[in-house]
């Protein structure tokens, strides 16, 4: 919340509850999470504005599409045994993803590819550096120009080819429910016509 020049006032936000007060020299940002209830009152003179944004994931997701690009992702169990989208997976269980990419008309490499694996609610990312059971079963993977692992999602920036390219590493089942598992994503960024996204599907994970 901020002010315009002419303002002398002081006023509170009241989040949830749990109120801050604020002010003409003292403006108030803060990250909200998801509120149930956001109150702004104020006293004095002139007037403030307020800006709340959101981010997400859109609960339509678009149909899936390859342009230049074709992208695929598989789950499985560290014997390797497939993992389809109907089977419930246990809190504490490892599911190892494999991610392909390549450009089956393009006669050159594509560079600054970048491939992002949004993460469904209730999987986290295994550290690759930890030494865990999930060591043994990410080999084969192709070199990737970086590779970053954030709480919601995997990122990949790499190039393509004709020559399909592979990328492993492991999910961490972690809570309890049924969540949405958004599609796999990858543009180029630097050249708006190529892209490719899969489909979403859905997941359980059971106590």
């Amino acid at each position: 919340a901020g002010e315009d020049e002419h303002s002398v006032f002081t006023a509170t936000v009241t989040v949830d509850g749990v109120e801050t007060p604020f002010s003409e020299a003292i403006p108030f940002s803060a990250s909200l999470g998801d509120p149930s209830s956001l109150v702004v009152t104020s006293q004095g003179q002139g007037s403030y504005s307020a800006v709340i944004s959101t981010e997400g994931m859109s609960a339509e997701i678009p149909a899936p599409f390859s342009r230049g690009l074709e992208i695929s992702r598989t789950w499985s169990t560290p014997d390797g045994e497939p993992i389809q989208p109907d089977d419930p997976l246990a809190v504490g269980d490892l599911v190892v993803v494999t991610v392909t990419i390549r450009t089956p008309r393009s006669p050159r490499t594509v560079r600054n590819i970048a491939i992002v694996d949004a993460l469904p609610g209730g999987l986290e990312p295994e550290n690759p550096r930890l030494m865990t059971s999930a060591s043994s079963v990410l080999g084969g993977s192709s070199n990737a120009d970086q590779l970053e692992f954030l709480d919601d999602r995997v990122l990949i920036f790499t190039s393509a080819s004709r020559e399909l390219r592979t990328y492993r590493y492991a999910l961490r089942a972690s809570t309890v429910g049924r969540f949405a598992v958004p599609p796999l994503e990858a543009s180029s960024m630097y050249d708006p016509d190529l892209g490719a996204q899969t489909e979403g599907s859905s997941l359980e994970i059971t106590p």
